[in-house]
């Protein structure tokens, strides 16, 4: 007797996610049906992956799932469906998150954990001499013994003393923890060390790969960032919900993932992407700023395309787009994607809808550094080998153009 074929399963993150929220809410299809007034069929579709939800059966299922308060939760079902979210006013803060720890401290100059963070982005913005200034500000300003021992830390890193910045900073933890039982510590603040530990090791890593001609350096600087990601796992244990924390969490996974080699990579992409979500659905992302969200939905859709999970990756991108229309990575992104598309598919209108999408990004933003990048990027390769011609061209065409402002 032969067998029967099984189909395959075109279950997408929101069937998957529709079908755990139904069935931990106790309903059969036929009754999720009745509570939304669609047939049971229709249900067994959406939870298929065979239809794709409109805005109204969606808000329906969030009043069935969630309550009024969960803006979180609807927003990230909205968002798996592929419709904007709820909170889009949280996704168009004009600063940035520099700015946003700067107002902060205006407004209380004593939050030695902002204070620190500043330090933290002025460092990994290269701004080394702003950084120091910052610390003596802070050596002058604040008292406590963990809080020396971390600024001290700091400034080492500065200096890329690295070795005598983990010192210093592994002391501060360790002073902390000695000063304030279990029950007296500040999450925030605790996990804030951890954090600052982390972010020492990431640097420490980046100098070596800096360094690539040096023997044994790409090894020893995944080694330091694979410390880095244990310092915030640590953090994130302490505080799973800080918004700051989850985005450099999801930066710091999607940036091993692009080191690593298989299983690893597949596992790290998996992990970035949601980390990534919980960021961009986080109630309170808008304290991140614009552009900080802007990027977490750019590097999502980044992680998506190499997990495979192209549907998702375009439609990340598309609302990214639609939100922001001259946000030129987003159109960047897009030829990756469908040029990543096509290596898949061998389809040739991936590559069309490729090259269509870098023209745009270089209409956007025509400079040096986005045709270096064109013409280096792996992900691009498929464009470039089978576009040859036209690719050249449109590198041409956009030489002497002057970027957009």
């Amino acid at each position: 007797m032969a067998r029967k074929k099984i189909k395959a399963s075109k279950a997408t993150p929101f069937s998957e996610r529709m079908t755990l929220l139904r069935k931990r809410a106790g309903l059969t299809m036929t009754a999720l049906s009745e509570r939304i007034g669609v047939t049971p069929s229709y249900v067994s579709l959406l939870e298929s992956g065979e239809r794709q939800p409109s805005r109204e059966v969606v808000d329906k299922l969030a009043d069935v799932f969630f309550e009024t308060k969960e803006i979180n939760a609807r927003d990230e079902l909205r968002m798996l469906a592929g419709l904007s979210p709820v909170q889009t006013d949280k996704i168009i803060a004009p600063h940035d998150i520099r700015t946003t720890y700067e107002q902060m401290l205006e407004r209380d100059p004593s939050d030695f954990r902002t204070f620190a963070a500043l330090v933290r982005v002025l460092l990994k913005e290269h701004e080394e001499e702003q950084a120091r200034q910052k610390i003596h500000e802070g050596l002058r300003r604040f008292t406590g013994s963990y809080q020396l021992q971390a600024l001290l830390s700091q400034l080492e890193l500065s200096h890329a003393h690295f070795q005598g910045a983990e010192t210093a900073q592994k002391a501060a933890v360790e002073q902390y923890r000695a000063q304030h039982i279990e029950a007296e510590r500040d999450p925030a603040t605790h996990a804030d060390l951890y954090t600052s530990l982390g972010v020492i090791y990431y640097l420490w890593g980046s100098s070596h790969y800096e360094a690539e001609n040096q023997q044994g350096s790409r090894e020893r600087g995944l080694e330091l960032f694979r410390q880095a990601r244990e310092q915030y796992d640590l953090a994130l244990e302490i505080a799973p919900d800080d918004v700051y924390l989850l985005d450099e969490y999801a930066r710091l996974c999607f940036h091993l993932a692009q080191l690593s080699e298989e299983p690893e990579r597949s596992r790290l992409w998996e992990l970035s992407i949601k980390t990534f979500r919980k960021v961009i659905c986080a109630e309170n992302n808008s304290i991140l700023g614009l552009e900080e969200i802007r990027e977490a939905c750019i590097s999502m859709a980044h992680a998506c395309s190499h997990a495979g999970r192209f549907d998702e990756a375009e439609l990340i991108l598309v609302l990214t787009r639609s939100m922001s229309p001259d946000f030129w990575p987003a159109h960047y992104e897009l030829a990756s994607l469908h040029s990543l598309q096509y290596e898949r598919n061998k389809e040739g209108r991936y590559l069309d809808r490729a090259f269509n999408s870098l023209r745009q990004a270089l209409q956007l933003h025509a400079e040096n550094g986005i045709r270096r990048m064109a013409k280096q990027d792996p992900d691009l390769n498929p464009l470039r080998t089978k576009r040859r011609k036209a690719f050249d061209e449109l590198m041409r065409e956009y030489e002497d153009v002057p970027a957009a402002s």
